[in-house]
């Protein structure tokens, strides 16, 4: 995983100087049975770290300004993976902010494919259905050079997200888990740390609507 994501690191690396703002930020993917997923993203205690309390405020009202136009950058990352809608909320007015950013996809494997292009990793994903019985397959093909991927830096406000990639399941439970680890419910699968070696990875998940 660390070489899969070495272009987003980059692009941090690149845009972290020019970064004021400072947020604790929680995920959440929603797996509907059917494949459809919700991705939420809670912001807290977001404010300006710069000393000047005139960029502060500047910095502050043009956060505020793009999450009330649905422009706050993890709206953006969400839309940029496909989502069909994203929707923002400020959830406290006072600094320090809180705020809620909801997108909606209409299938995990191609939420899945759409993370490995964005960066830039060949990412296969399948999405199969018998009875009540689902199966999420997913090969990713981690390769030696370094990646250089001019897309990754939209990404950046799921960074987190995609180290730490966990998924609860609103009805049923997981029946299989490869690269995956499963809470004592069977209801939410985190991801394995992925390697760095090159080669395919594959991932599996499979569910039952009614279990």
């Amino acid at each position: 995983m660390k070489r899969a994501c070495s272009a987003l690191l980059a692009a941090f690396v690149a845009i972290a100087g020019g970064c004021t703002m400072t947020a604790e930020t929680y995920h959440s993917l929603y797996l509907d049975p059917d494949g459809t997923v919700t991705w939420s993203v809670v912001e807290r205690n977001v404010r300006s770290e710069s000393d000047d309390p005139h960029q502060r405020e500047s910095d502050e009202q043009e956060w505020l300004a793009e999450l009330d136009g649905g422009r706050n950058p993890v709206a953006l990352a969400l839309a940029q993976l496909g989502a069909t809608s994203v929707e923002t909320q400020l959830l406290r007015r006072e600094r320090p902010f809180n705020a809620l950013t909801e997108a909606t996809f209409t299938a995990i494997d191609d939420l899945a494919r759409a993370i490995g292009d964005g960066l830039c990793v060949e990412t296969r994903a399948r999405l199969t259905r018998e009875g009540s019985q689902h199966r999420l397959e997913i090969e990713i093909d981690f390769v030696e050079e370094e990646l250089e991927c001019d897309e990754a830096g939209t990404l950046l406000p799921l960074w987190d997200a995609l180290e730490e990639l966990t998924i609860h399941l609103t009805k049923g439970a997981f029946t299989e888990a490869q690269g995956f680890t499963l809470d004592r419910t069977a209801a939410v699968a985190t991801i394995d740390q992925l390697s760095d070696e090159p080669g395919t990875e594959r991932l599996v998940l499979a569910w039952e609507e009614g279990k």
